[in-house]
Protein backbone atom coordinates (compact mmCIF):
# COMPACT_ATOMS: atom_id res chain seq x y z
CA UNK A 1 0.00 0.00 0.00
CA UNK A 2 1.26 3.47 -0.85
CA UNK A 3 2.36 5.65 2.08
CA UNK A 4 -0.78 5.19 4.04
CA UNK A 5 -2.42 3.00 6.61
CA UNK A 6 -1.38 -0.65 7.04
CA UNK A 7 -3.32 -3.41 5.36
CA UNK A 8 -5.76 -5.68 7.14
CA UNK A 9 -3.85 -8.33 9.08
CA UNK A 10 -5.17 -11.63 10.34
CA UNK A 11 -8.80 -12.63 9.97
CA UNK A 12 -11.15 -12.07 12.85
CA UNK A 13 -14.03 -11.01 10.64
CA UNK A 14 -15.66 -14.37 9.95
CA UNK A 15 -16.14 -15.18 13.65
CA UNK A 16 -17.76 -11.77 14.12
CA UNK A 17 -20.06 -12.39 11.17
CA UNK A 18 -21.10 -15.76 12.59
CA UNK A 19 -21.62 -14.13 15.95
CA UNK A 20 -23.89 -11.47 14.50
CA UNK A 21 -25.85 -14.04 12.50
CA UNK A 22 -26.31 -16.09 15.67
CA UNK A 23 -27.65 -13.05 17.46
CA UNK A 24 -30.12 -12.39 14.66
CA UNK A 25 -31.27 -16.02 14.58
CA UNK A 26 -31.86 -15.96 18.33
CA UNK A 27 -33.74 -12.69 18.08
CA UNK A 28 -35.91 -14.02 15.25
CA UNK A 29 -36.80 -17.10 17.26
CA UNK A 30 -37.58 -15.03 20.33
CA UNK A 31 -38.64 -11.54 19.22
CA UNK A 32 -39.07 -10.32 22.78
CA UNK A 33 -35.59 -11.39 23.83
CA UNK A 34 -32.95 -8.67 23.88
CA UNK A 35 -29.98 -9.27 21.61
CA UNK A 36 -27.18 -9.89 24.09
CA UNK A 37 -23.85 -11.58 23.52
CA UNK A 38 -23.38 -14.65 25.66
CA UNK A 39 -20.30 -14.97 27.85
CA UNK A 40 -18.94 -17.67 25.54
CA UNK A 41 -19.01 -15.29 22.57
CA UNK A 42 -17.34 -12.31 24.23
CA UNK A 43 -13.77 -13.59 23.54
CA UNK A 44 -14.42 -13.10 19.81
CA UNK A 45 -14.19 -9.35 20.43
CA UNK A 46 -10.62 -9.56 21.70
CA UNK A 47 -8.78 -10.46 18.50
CA UNK A 48 -10.55 -7.65 16.65
CA UNK A 49 -9.33 -4.99 19.07
CA UNK A 50 -5.68 -5.72 19.75
CA UNK A 51 -3.57 -2.86 21.07
CA UNK A 52 -0.83 -3.48 18.52
CA UNK A 53 -3.30 -3.25 15.64
CA UNK A 54 -4.61 0.04 16.97
CA UNK A 55 -1.05 1.35 17.19
CA UNK A 56 -0.45 0.32 13.56
CA UNK A 57 -3.56 2.10 12.35
CA UNK A 58 -2.69 5.25 14.28
CA UNK A 59 0.89 5.44 12.99
CA UNK A 60 0.25 7.39 9.76
CA UNK A 61 -2.12 9.74 11.59
CA UNK A 62 0.36 10.76 14.28
CA UNK A 63 1.64 13.92 12.63
CA UNK A 64 0.72 17.63 12.68
CA UNK A 65 -2.53 18.16 10.75
CA UNK A 66 -3.39 21.90 10.66
CA UNK A 67 -6.04 22.80 8.09
CA UNK A 68 -4.46 23.40 4.69
CA UNK A 69 -1.11 21.80 5.55
CA UNK A 70 0.62 18.92 3.77
CA UNK A 71 0.14 16.76 6.85
CA UNK A 72 -3.56 17.53 6.87
CA UNK A 73 -3.93 16.44 3.24
CA UNK A 74 -1.82 13.32 3.78
CA UNK A 75 -3.87 12.15 6.75
CA UNK A 76 -7.13 12.76 4.92
CA UNK A 77 -5.83 10.76 1.96
CA UNK A 78 -4.63 7.93 4.22
CA UNK A 79 -8.03 7.66 5.89
CA UNK A 80 -9.84 7.60 2.56
CA UNK A 81 -7.45 5.12 0.94
CA UNK A 82 -7.66 2.64 3.81
CA UNK A 83 -11.46 2.72 3.87
CA UNK A 84 -11.91 2.46 0.10
CA UNK A 85 -8.91 0.39 -0.91
CA UNK A 86 -8.80 -2.15 1.91
CA UNK A 87 -12.28 -2.21 3.37
CA UNK A 88 -14.26 -1.48 0.22
CA UNK A 89 -16.25 1.34 1.75
CA UNK A 90 -17.46 4.37 -0.17
CA UNK A 91 -16.01 7.68 1.00
CA UNK A 92 -17.75 10.95 0.14
CA UNK A 93 -15.93 14.25 0.52
CA UNK A 94 -17.89 17.19 1.88
CA UNK A 95 -15.82 20.11 0.55
CA UNK A 96 -16.66 23.69 1.37
CA UNK A 97 -15.14 27.09 1.93
CA UNK A 98 -15.71 29.16 5.05
CA UNK A 99 -14.64 32.58 6.22
CA UNK A 100 -12.37 32.38 9.25
CA UNK A 101 -10.48 34.94 11.36
CA UNK A 102 -7.36 34.08 9.33
CA UNK A 103 -9.07 34.35 5.96
CA UNK A 104 -11.09 31.99 3.75
CA UNK A 105 -10.23 28.33 4.20
CA UNK A 106 -11.33 25.14 2.50
CA UNK A 107 -12.45 22.25 4.70
CA UNK A 108 -13.12 18.64 3.75
CA UNK A 109 -15.24 16.30 5.87
CA UNK A 110 -15.11 12.59 5.09
CA UNK A 111 -18.23 10.41 5.30
CA UNK A 112 -17.61 6.68 4.86
CA UNK A 113 -20.45 4.27 4.07
CA UNK A 114 -20.48 0.52 3.68
CA UNK A 115 -21.84 -1.26 0.65
CA UNK A 116 -25.59 -1.67 0.82
CA UNK A 117 -26.89 -5.11 1.73
CA UNK A 118 -28.12 -7.18 -1.20
CA UNK A 119 -31.70 -8.45 -1.30
CA UNK A 120 -32.57 -6.59 1.87
CA UNK A 121 -36.09 -5.24 2.25
CA UNK A 122 -35.13 -3.38 5.41
CA UNK A 123 -34.11 0.23 5.62
CA UNK A 124 -31.85 0.22 8.66
CA UNK A 125 -31.36 3.16 10.96
CA UNK A 126 -28.10 5.02 10.54
CA UNK A 127 -25.55 5.31 13.34
CA UNK A 128 -22.64 7.70 12.78
CA UNK A 129 -19.32 7.10 14.53
CA UNK A 130 -17.31 10.30 14.42
CA UNK A 131 -14.03 12.02 15.29
CA UNK A 132 -12.14 15.05 13.99
CA UNK A 133 -8.84 14.69 12.13
CA UNK A 134 -7.45 18.24 12.10
CA UNK A 135 -5.08 19.82 14.61
CA UNK A 136 -4.69 23.43 15.67
CA UNK A 137 -1.65 25.39 14.60
CA UNK A 138 -2.09 28.30 17.00
CA UNK A 139 -0.04 26.89 19.90
CA UNK A 140 2.50 25.14 17.71
CA UNK A 141 2.16 23.87 14.14
CA UNK A 142 4.34 20.91 15.12
CA UNK A 143 2.00 19.47 17.76
CA UNK A 144 0.98 15.89 16.97
CA UNK A 145 -2.07 15.81 19.27
CA UNK A 146 -2.40 12.06 19.57
CA UNK A 147 -5.48 12.13 21.80
CA UNK A 148 -6.89 15.13 19.91
CA UNK A 149 -7.79 13.18 17.81
CA UNK A 150 -5.44 10.82 15.97
CA UNK A 151 -6.17 7.92 18.33
CA UNK A 152 -9.98 8.35 18.12
CA UNK A 153 -9.68 8.32 14.31
CA UNK A 154 -7.63 5.12 14.50
CA UNK A 155 -10.25 3.60 16.79
CA UNK A 156 -12.89 4.27 14.14
CA UNK A 157 -10.75 2.46 11.57
CA UNK A 158 -10.29 -0.45 13.97
CA UNK A 159 -14.05 -0.70 14.47
CA UNK A 160 -14.68 -0.48 10.73
CA UNK A 161 -12.18 -3.25 10.09
CA UNK A 162 -13.87 -5.48 12.67
CA UNK A 163 -17.36 -4.77 11.34
CA UNK A 164 -16.42 -5.05 7.69
CA UNK A 165 -17.52 -8.67 7.30
CA UNK A 166 -21.05 -7.83 8.40
CA UNK A 167 -21.26 -4.69 6.29
CA UNK A 168 -23.26 -6.22 3.46
CA UNK A 169 -25.21 -8.87 5.35
CA UNK A 170 -28.99 -8.75 5.36
CA UNK A 171 -31.26 -8.14 8.29
CA UNK A 172 -29.31 -5.61 10.31
CA UNK A 173 -31.40 -3.11 12.20
CA UNK A 174 -28.61 -0.53 11.90
CA UNK A 175 -26.14 0.70 9.36
CA UNK A 176 -22.92 2.41 10.40
CA UNK A 177 -21.19 5.40 8.86
CA UNK A 178 -17.85 6.85 9.82
CA UNK A 179 -17.54 10.62 9.88
CA UNK A 180 -14.18 12.38 10.05
CA UNK A 181 -14.75 16.04 10.79
CA UNK A 182 -12.46 18.77 9.52
CA UNK A 183 -12.02 22.15 11.18
CA UNK A 184 -12.94 21.26 14.74
CA UNK A 185 -10.18 23.45 16.11
CA UNK A 186 -10.20 27.23 16.32
CA UNK A 187 -7.99 28.76 13.65
CA UNK A 188 -7.32 31.96 15.58
CA UNK A 189 -6.64 30.31 18.92
CA UNK A 190 -9.66 32.05 20.47
CA UNK A 191 -12.45 29.49 20.58
CA UNK A 192 -15.84 30.91 19.65
CA UNK A 193 -19.08 29.76 18.07
CA UNK A 194 -17.91 31.24 14.77
CA UNK A 195 -14.31 30.03 14.94
CA UNK A 196 -14.64 26.31 15.67
CA UNK A 197 -16.55 23.22 14.59
CA UNK A 198 -16.47 24.29 10.95
CA UNK A 199 -16.90 20.78 9.61
CA UNK A 200 -19.60 19.56 11.98
CA UNK A 201 -21.63 22.75 11.63
CA UNK A 202 -21.58 22.40 7.86
CA UNK A 203 -22.29 18.67 7.79
CA UNK A 204 -25.04 18.74 10.42
CA UNK A 205 -27.20 20.87 8.15
CA UNK A 206 -26.83 18.27 5.39
CA UNK A 207 -26.72 14.96 7.25
CA UNK A 208 -28.81 15.24 10.43
CA UNK A 209 -32.06 14.20 8.75
CA UNK A 210 -30.46 10.87 7.75
CA UNK A 211 -29.03 10.00 11.16
CA UNK A 212 -30.71 8.18 14.01
CA UNK A 213 -27.75 8.59 16.40
CA UNK A 214 -24.22 9.97 16.51
CA UNK A 215 -21.32 8.81 18.69
CA UNK A 216 -18.39 11.22 18.94
CA UNK A 217 -14.95 10.11 20.13
CA UNK A 218 -12.54 12.80 21.30
CA UNK A 219 -9.46 13.15 23.52
CA UNK A 220 -9.04 9.37 23.89
CA UNK A 221 -5.61 7.81 24.26
CA UNK A 222 -4.36 8.57 27.75
CA UNK A 223 -4.22 6.03 30.57
CA UNK A 224 -7.44 5.19 32.44
CA UNK A 225 -9.99 7.41 30.67
CA UNK A 226 -13.29 7.90 32.49
CA UNK A 227 -16.50 8.41 30.53
CA UNK A 228 -19.68 9.56 32.23
CA UNK A 229 -23.05 10.39 30.76
CA UNK A 230 -23.93 14.02 31.27
CA UNK A 231 -26.80 15.45 29.27
CA UNK A 232 -25.46 17.96 26.74
CA UNK A 233 -26.38 21.54 27.47
CA UNK A 234 -27.29 22.05 23.82
CA UNK A 235 -30.36 20.64 22.16
CA UNK A 236 -33.57 21.44 20.33
CA UNK A 237 -35.90 24.09 21.83
CA UNK A 238 -38.63 21.59 22.78
CA UNK A 239 -38.32 20.19 26.31
CA UNK A 240 -40.16 17.06 25.19
CA UNK A 241 -37.66 16.55 22.38
CA UNK A 242 -34.74 17.05 24.76
CA UNK A 243 -36.18 14.37 27.02
CA UNK A 244 -36.48 12.01 24.06
CA UNK A 245 -32.82 12.55 23.19
CA UNK A 246 -31.72 12.02 26.78
CA UNK A 247 -33.72 8.78 27.03
CA UNK A 248 -32.01 7.37 23.92
CA UNK A 249 -28.58 8.50 25.09
CA UNK A 250 -29.01 7.09 28.59
CA UNK A 251 -30.16 3.75 27.22
CA UNK A 252 -27.10 3.54 24.96
CA UNK A 253 -24.73 4.54 27.75
CA UNK A 254 -26.32 1.97 30.04
CA UNK A 255 -25.57 -0.71 27.44
CA UNK A 256 -21.96 0.45 27.25
CA UNK A 257 -21.67 0.15 31.03
CA UNK A 258 -23.22 -3.32 30.86
CA UNK A 259 -20.88 -4.42 28.06
CA UNK A 260 -17.83 -3.26 30.00
CA UNK A 261 -19.07 -5.05 33.12
CA UNK A 262 -19.45 -8.33 31.23
CA UNK A 263 -16.08 -8.03 29.50
CA UNK A 264 -14.38 -7.20 32.77
CA UNK A 265 -16.07 -10.09 34.58
CA UNK A 266 -14.91 -12.44 31.82
CA UNK A 267 -11.31 -11.25 32.21
CA UNK A 268 -11.26 -9.75 28.72
CA UNK A 269 -10.08 -6.30 29.71
CA UNK A 270 -6.67 -7.23 31.13
CA UNK A 271 -5.20 -3.86 30.27
CA UNK A 272 -7.77 -1.95 32.26
CA UNK A 273 -7.58 -1.18 35.94
CA UNK A 274 -10.81 0.62 36.80
CA UNK A 275 -14.12 1.10 35.02
CA UNK A 276 -13.99 3.33 31.95
CA UNK A 277 -17.75 3.90 31.63
CA UNK A 278 -19.69 5.03 34.67
CA UNK A 279 -22.77 7.02 35.51
CA UNK A 280 -22.33 10.50 36.90
CA UNK A 281 -21.95 11.00 40.62
CA UNK A 282 -23.31 14.42 41.53
CA UNK A 283 -20.50 14.92 44.00
CA UNK A 284 -17.65 14.06 41.62
CA UNK A 285 -18.76 14.50 38.02
CA UNK A 286 -20.81 17.09 36.13
CA UNK A 287 -24.39 16.14 35.29
CA UNK A 288 -24.57 18.61 32.41
CA UNK A 289 -22.12 18.42 29.50
CA UNK A 290 -21.08 21.97 28.65
CA UNK A 291 -18.16 20.97 26.40
CA UNK A 292 -18.59 22.48 22.95
CA UNK A 293 -17.64 19.76 20.48
CA UNK A 294 -18.60 18.26 17.13
CA UNK A 295 -21.69 16.55 18.57
CA UNK A 296 -23.36 19.86 19.42
CA UNK A 297 -24.57 20.92 15.93
CA UNK A 298 -26.25 17.53 15.48
CA UNK A 299 -27.94 17.51 18.87
CA UNK A 300 -29.34 20.98 18.26
CA UNK A 301 -31.05 19.47 15.21
CA UNK A 302 -32.56 16.60 17.19
CA UNK A 303 -30.00 13.79 16.74
CA UNK A 304 -29.30 11.75 19.91
CA UNK A 305 -25.58 11.88 20.64
CA UNK A 306 -23.06 10.10 22.82
CA UNK A 307 -20.18 12.45 23.56
CA UNK A 308 -17.36 10.10 24.51
CA UNK A 309 -14.77 12.50 25.87
CA UNK A 310 -12.91 11.65 29.10
CA UNK A 311 -13.75 13.43 32.33
CA UNK A 312 -11.43 15.04 33.24
CA UNK A 313 -9.55 15.80 30.02
CA UNK A 314 -6.20 14.03 29.67
CA UNK A 315 -3.24 15.86 31.20
CA UNK A 316 -1.54 16.10 27.81
CA UNK A 317 -4.45 18.07 26.31
CA UNK A 318 -3.11 20.92 24.15
CA UNK A 319 0.47 20.17 25.16
CA UNK A 320 3.50 19.19 23.12
CA UNK A 321 3.62 15.95 25.13
CA UNK A 322 0.42 14.70 23.44
CA UNK A 323 2.32 12.25 21.24
CA UNK A 324 2.16 8.57 20.39
CA UNK A 325 4.78 7.88 23.04
CA UNK A 326 2.32 8.94 25.73
CA UNK A 327 -0.64 6.92 24.44
CA UNK A 328 -1.78 3.96 26.53
CA UNK A 329 -2.55 1.62 23.66
CA UNK A 330 -3.88 -1.12 25.92
CA UNK A 331 -6.50 1.09 27.54
CA UNK A 332 -7.43 2.66 24.21
CA UNK A 333 -7.90 -0.78 22.64
CA UNK A 334 -9.98 -1.85 25.63
CA UNK A 335 -12.33 1.10 25.09
CA UNK A 336 -12.61 0.08 21.43
CA UNK A 337 -13.42 -3.48 22.54
CA UNK A 338 -16.31 -2.24 24.64
CA UNK A 339 -17.58 -0.13 21.77
CA UNK A 340 -17.33 -3.09 19.38
CA UNK A 341 -19.38 -5.33 21.67
CA UNK A 342 -21.97 -2.58 21.99
CA UNK A 343 -22.07 -2.15 18.21
CA UNK A 344 -22.43 -5.88 17.47
CA UNK A 345 -25.39 -6.12 19.83
CA UNK A 346 -26.94 -2.95 18.43
CA UNK A 347 -26.59 -4.08 14.82
CA UNK A 348 -28.11 -7.52 15.39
Amino acid sequence: MRAGLPEVIGTVLLPLLLLLLLLRTTAAASPDTSRTLSESHLPLLVNATRAERLRQLAGPLLRPRPVGSAGHSAVRAALSEFLTGHLGWTVAEDRFWADTPVGPRQFVNLVASRRAAKNSSLKPKVLALAAHFDTAATVSPDFVRATDSAVPCAMLLLLAEALNSVAASDGSRWDVRLVFFDGEESLSGQWSAEDSLYGSRHLAARLSAELSELVLLDLIGAESPRFVYAEPAVGPPSLQERRRLADVELADFDRLVAMETRLRSAGLLPEASAAFFRFADNFRWPTVDTVDDDHAPFRRLGVPTLHLVPTPFPRVWHRASDTGARVHWGHSAAVARILLGWLVEKMA
